[in-house]
Order: structure tokens, then C-alpha cells, then sequence
């Protein structure tokens, strides 16, 4: 029932086009791996979580996982950068 409103309404996470888990585009439970894959495959999207973040007068600024916005920001560019880091990594093993 949920799923079925959620897609009615466009709230669907981007997530299920590589999950089988999601929910909801703003989901509180993602783990930083489905943040960080928002991050990069729907900037608007990250861009409104950060927008709204900003906020005068919020009831809470938790926004993950018991973490504010700015937290998780930062998780997700150090997940991604040590993505980066693994890749150039793993294309510097087939050279050595």
C-alpha cells in the first residue's frame, strides 16, 4: 500500500532503479553508499535535502541516521573520495 502511494505521489526513491530497498527519495535510513549515489546521480535532489537544511525554525536538525545534514555531506564526500582513490588504485595495479 505505501509503495503503491509513494509511486502515485513521485516519492519513489531514485534508489530502486539499483535496489531492491528505498522507500522514498528522502528516506532517513539510507546508508551513506545510497546517499552518496543520490549525491552524484540527482544533484537537484541533494541540493533540496541541502536547501531545506538551511531552514529557519526546524523542529530537529537531525537528518540521518541521528546526524544533521552536514554530517552526512561529509560522509558521502569521503565515501566518494576514497572511491575515487579505489579506482585510480585499482588502475595502477594493472601497470605494476
Amino acid at each position: 500500500m505505501a509503495f503503491n502511494l509513494y509511486k502515485e505521489y513521485d516519492l519513489l526513491s531514485p534508489v530502486y532503479n539499483f535496489a531492491k530497498r528505498g522507500g522514498y527519495w528522502f528516506c532517513p535510513s539510507f546508508i551513506i553508499k545510497e546517499w552518496a549515489h543520490t549525491k552524484q546521480n540527482y544533484p537537484e535532489l541533494w541540493e533540496g535535502h541541502h536547501q531545506l537544511s538551511l531552514t529557519d525554525n526546524l523542529v530537529s536538525q537531525v537528518f540521518s541516521n541521528s546526524k544533521t545534514f552536514a554530517e552526512v555531506d561529509r560522509q558521502v564526500d569521503t565515501y566518494l573520495n576514497n572511491l575515487k582513490f579505489e579506482k585510480a588504485q585499482m588502475t595502477l595495479d594493472g601497470y605494476i
